[in-house]
């Protein structure tokens, strides 16, 4: 500066500061130069300078209205690390002249903190909302980052510096953070669906639910479904049997609920619950089911087929054959979780359980395996009439039919 002010005569130089510190500095002859707070200055390194050696100037002076002199002798002045590679110290004070003169300077504004702040927080803002979607949060990210550099970039051009590193890195460190932690509670969701529902829907139904929860239709719905029950007819005086092998009773009721389960299951059915010899299941929840009553009728037909192959694997191991009784039947429930805060099942309640749960006791009145109400008849099957009766607990007589083997 003092080299500047000698040249064009100037008495003194002129600069303005601020409660933050100092905001720029001049020559009264030339444009202004904004420092930072502490009246730095950051420089321009795109300018070439002319160079001659001391034996060149002294034989053939230039002419030029500056000129800096400076040792390169090796061994008495060191190279000084700067942004376009090493510089002797006279060539760093060459470009302070030229960016005194020609006001190019990049700097950093006494303001800049504050911009950058509230770019910060519109930023994180703008992600905040963003980030309630993975479709938009991947492109509001790219706005933010994409933007801050072609906004330092374009203030640059205009020698206004802003260090928009703060930005970028925690726009992409709250992204990542907020990714993570989506990504975990809908591990947690899976993970959750899959240990309330795996016990009792086929595989193919938890990997749907765990896809799209939104399929869940949890706190009590009101459906229309179709409910299994079956029982082992006779079951006391097989237990009986067992009295002294309590484990071999429970390793044939394991028998039998598996190869019953598995069908039911497969055919799309939710085992609803394991009553000591006797499995609850229903069709049309979770997952909606157009065809429920159809699939709880090849159900039923395939269990009767697989106990039979039961059986004969009873007979030659010497133990005792099992017979069961099914009733079926359609109609309205209520379904979704039902129990306390702490502990709750997925499970339907309604008038057409319980008429489902009297048929299935009736089989042994009518001496079969299997009944079916008026309200659970599909095309296809050749359904007996069996009887119109009042089961307990229903005023309405209620037709009653049933498939023989």
């Amino acid at each position: 500066m003092e080299l500047l002010r000698v040249a064009v005569g100037d008495p003194s130089y002129q600069l303005k500061t601020t409660p933050e510190g100092v905001q720029w500095v001049r020559i009264p002859n030339y444009p202004l130069m904004n420092t930072d707070a502490n009246g730095r200055i950051f420089l321009n390194w795109n300018t070439k300078f002319y160079k001659q050696t001391g034996l060149e100037f002294m034989e053939n002076p230039i002419e030029a209205p500056f000129v800096i002199f400076g040792t390169t002798a090796e061994g008495i002045t060191n190279p000084v690390p700067t942004p376009a590679g090493p510089k002797y110290p006279h060539e760093i004070q060459a470009n302070i002249l030229h960016n005194l003169i020609t006001g190019t300077a990049p700097s950093q504004p006494t303001w800049a903190t504050g911009v950058e702040l509230l770019a910060t927080f519109l930023g994180l803002l703008l992600l905040a909302f963003a980030t309630r979607s993975v479709y938009l949060s991947i492109p509001a990210l790219g706005l933010i980052v994409c933007g801050s550099l072609y906004g330092a970039w374009y203030l640059y051009q205009s020698s206004y510096l802003f260090d928009v590193t703060g930005i970028v890195i925690l726009s992409v460190g709250f992204w990542s953070i907020h990714t993570f932690l989506s990504f975990l509670s809908e591990y947690r969701q899976k993970l959750r669906i899959k240990q309330q529902f795996g016990t009792y829907v086929s595989p193919d139904l938890v990997k749907k639910l765990q896809e799209d929860p939104t399929l869940l239709r949890l706190g009590g719905s009101t459906e229309q479904l179709t409910f299994l029950f079956s029982d082992i007819r006779g079951f006391t005086p097989i237990s009986e049997k067992y009295q002294k092998d309590p484990q071999g009773l429970t390793r044939l009721i394991n028998r039998f609920l598996d190869n019953q389960t598995e069908i039911i299951l497969k055919h799309g059915g939710t085992i609803d619950k394991y009553m000591g010899d006797c499995i609850m299941a229903f069709w049309g929840a979770p997952l909606p089911d157009e065809n429920h009553i159809e699939n709880a009728t090849k159900a039923a037909i395939e269990m009767r087929i697989a106990l039979e192959k039961l059986n004969e694997t009873l007979a030659e191991e010497g133990l005792d054959r099992i017979n069961t009784g099914a009733g079926i039947n359609s109609g309205a429930c209520v379904v979704g979780n039902f129990g306390s805060s702490t502990r709750f099942d997925y499970s339907v309640l309604g008038d057409a359980v319980n008429l489902a749960a009297r048929l299935e006791s009736s089989c042994k009145e009518y001496d079969v395996d299997l009944i079916i109400s008026e309200y659970s008849l599909v095309d296809g099957y050749n359904y007996e009439f069996l009887d119109e009766v009042t089961v307990k607990g229903k005023s309405e007589p209620v037709k009653i039919y049933t498939i023989r083997k």
